[in-house]
């Protein structure tokens, strides 16, 4: 049987790290702040804030 390289899912990423920072009380701080708009979290993008 051969190895078959996983495939990263950005948007199953995305969610996990947004149910973590939500369970926590976290703000994300990214630079892809758009990708997070829509999961009613704080979010900072320090390059642009």
């Amino acid at each position: 049987m051969e190895d078959v390289p996983l495939k990263r899912d950005k948007s199953l990423t995305r969610n996990l790290i947004g149910a973590t920072a939500a369970h926590h009380g976290l703000t994300i701080v990214t630079r892809h702040s758009k990708d997070f708009k829509n999961l009613g979290l704080d979010v900072l993008n320090p390059w642009n804030d």
